[in-house]
């Protein structure tokens, strides 16, 4: 994953179902540990963040979660750099 300037909690984790002891399936999320919620599968722009299990993300490999928190990541990266260009444009209001 590209790490930039800034450092990013969110991650990939491994979740392991049981049923009376047996693994039941195993699959992948994308986990924020600061604030205990799961990636949902709204759209990024959307409702992404969800501490509901039923409406989590969920990866058959580890790979593929990767990559869609690396897709994330650059969206979010795309975002801040949006919000800096928006600051540095001229409204009309202050054009000379």
């Amino acid at each position: 994953m590209n790490n930039d300037d800034k450092s990013f909690n969110e991650r990939v984790v491994k979740i392991v179902e049981t049923c009376d002891g047996s693994v039941a399936r195993t699959f992948y999320c994308i986990h924020d540990p600061d604030f205990g919620h799961w990636m949902s599968r709204e759209p990024f722009d959307g409702l992404i963040w969800t501490k509901d299990v039923r409406c989590r993300q969920e990866f058959a490999s580890r790979a593929a979660a990767e990559v869609e928190l690396e897709d994330f990541l650059d969206w979010r990266r795309e975002q801040e750099a949006g919000d800096d260009l928006l600051a540095e444009i001229p409204w009309d209001r202050e054009a000379a």
